[in-house]
Formats: C-alpha cells, structure tokens, sequence
C-alpha cells in the first residue's frame, strides 16, 4: 500500500503556474502511447527560484523538479518511476477532485524506456500491468508519496491534470518529510 500524506499548507500562486504550464506543455517529453501517454517537462529559473523560496533548504532536499501532465481521459498505470523517489506532486490545474493517484500492488515488472529521442540519457520506468490496484487517493492539496512504490494516475475527467513534482534526495523517506513538515523544518 502506497505510505502518503497531505500538505495543505503547501500553497503555490496556480495562476503564475497554469500560464506558465500551457504555455510549455507542448513541448514536453512523454511516455506511454495514445490514452496512456504521460508527460513531463523540465521547470525553467523562474520556478526553481520559486521553490527556493518556498522550502527551507532547498538545494540540500530537492533532487529533482518535473512538471507533469495527464491528458484528459488518460490513465496512467501501475509503475513506479525512474530517477525519482519520495516526492510532493503539487496540483496546478486540472478536475482534481474527480482524478486520482492511484496505488498498486507489487508484481513482476515489465521495462519501459521513453522514447523521446531529446533526451541524452534514456529514462527507463518499470510498468506492472498484471497488478490490482488498492486505493484510489483524490487530492485538492499537495500530496506526498513514494514513486519507487507501483503507482498510477486515473484522470478521466474532460481537463488535462497538471501537477509540479519535487523529487527529494534518496536518503528522505515519506515519514521524514511528514516529521519535518511537521515541525514546521520543511516550509518557508
């Protein structure tokens, strides 16, 4: 079962970010084919200086920052993620009151290499597509979980989903997030 919890004090100005997200996501790579394509886009100055000012040393948590998009009635299946581990998926934009993280059972994996020819380094993610799900997690707020647990998205709605993810350095797990946010260590 997929260990997560949720920030809402974690707020971010979503209109400075749904234009900026528009605007960029058709450049983005992907993976996946037709209702199961998965998008990700690399953040510009402008939003990592954003996030220097939103978490308390930021450079010496965060690992990684994507923005991501499922398209509206996409899915996304069970995987688990390449270069990523305990991370917060902010929500931007998208109906994320009727879309959702989905958790999964652990199965054999199958590999799946992005096919963006752009990327110099070929990410690779692991699919499970023989398991079952166990819970389907909707979010208004900032969530935080693990990506290196099976995991999916559910977004049947008629809006693309956009969420901003912070990867956190491999040595933090779900519970050493949840301490320091709250002990008031994790946020500006």
């Amino acid at each position: 079962m997929l260990e997560y919890f949720l920030l809402p004090n974690l707020t971010i100005d979503k209109q400075f970010f749904t234009n900026k997200v528009i605007k960029q996501s058709e450049s983005w790579g992907h993976f996946g084919t037709g209702r199961f394509k998965f998008y990700s886009g690399m953040p510009d100055d402008e939003t990592l200086d954003y996030l220097d000012n939103t978490f308390k040393n930021a450079g010496d948590l965060v690992s990684k920052v994507l923005f991501n998009k499922v398209k509206a009635n996409n899915i996304i299946g069970p995987h688990t993620d390449y270069g990523r581990g305990c991370t917060i998926n902010i929500p931007i934009c998208g109906d994320f009151e009727n879309s959702s993280l989905d958790s999964y059972e652990w199965s054999g994996p199958v590999t799946v290499v992005s096919p963006d020819e752009d990327i110099e380094e070929q990410e690779e993610s692991r699919f499970y597509p023989h398991s079952e799900i166990d819970a389907q997690i909707n979010y208004t707020v900032p969530i935080c979980f693990d990506t290196r647990v099976p995991h999916g998205v559910t977004n049947q709605t008629k809006e693309d989903r956009f969420i901003l993810g912070i990867t956190f350095h491999d040595k933090f797990e779900v519970k050493n997030i949840k301490e320091m946010y709250e002990n008031g260590e994790l946020l500006v």
